[in-house]
């Protein structure tokens, strides 16, 4: 093979590569805009399984027997945090203070047949309303034991918050046959620098 016959066939290979090479870009290039490119689309968020809400602690006030002196002490309950305050205190009042025997040891100055008739809660504090029941029997250290229980019960979410006391729908102004003064609202302040012993 001659030189010149050599260089026409390197020239021929040369071309058939590039033809080629260009034949199979211009194939994908086609595949490429032709085929349209699947869009990717984030699946759906999963939602994990509900983490059960955590639990919210209302105290409870009762009665303690210390000879002549009123005194309360709390015991805790827990109830369902993703209740709204009023619900979670209706349901300390309702379930608890009224509607059970206090703990043992402790007592609760509070008639038996005491019911709540409603208790809501608002910007201007906790407004409850009680049965007749509730201004029944007793002397001022029930009556002093009585009313700390509602007041210290109703502010339990909120020790500062102050306290609307109705019975029967009427706001509550005298307790007991003695006459005990009741200020609207009460508070802890009130009860603690009026009524119990520091």
């Amino acid at each position: 093979m001659n030189k010149n016959k050599f260089q026409k066939l390197s020239w021929f290979v040369i071309g058939a590569i590039a033809i080629l090479a260009s034949g199979t870009t211009m194939a994908w290039w086609t595949m490429r805009t032709l085929t349209p490119i699947p869009e990717v689309t984030p699946s759906p968020a999963i939602s994990p399984t509900p983490i059960p809400q955590s639990q919210s602690k209302v105290q409870i006030y009762w009665t303690s027997d210390s000879g002549s002196e009123v005194t309360v002490v709390s015991r805790p309950i827990l109830l369902d945090a993703r209740l709204t305050p009023e619900q979670q205190l209706n349901s300390a009042f309702a379930d608890q203070l009224l509607g059970s025997p206090p703990p043992a040891s402790l007592g609760s100055a509070i008639p038996d047949n005491t019911k709540i008739l409603n208790l809501q809660v608002k910007p201007e504090g906790v407004f409850i309303n009680l049965s007749a029941d509730f201004k029944s029997g007793g002397g001022s250290a029930s009556m002093i034991g009585r009313l700390a229980q509602v007041v210290y019960t109703a502010s339990s979410l909120d020790p500062n918050v102050p306290v609307w006391i109705s019975v029967e729908g009427e706001p509550l102004e005298l307790l007991g046959e003695e006459g005990l003064m009741v200020d609207q609202p009460m508070t802890r302040q009130v009860i603690e620098g009026e009524f119990l012993s520091p």
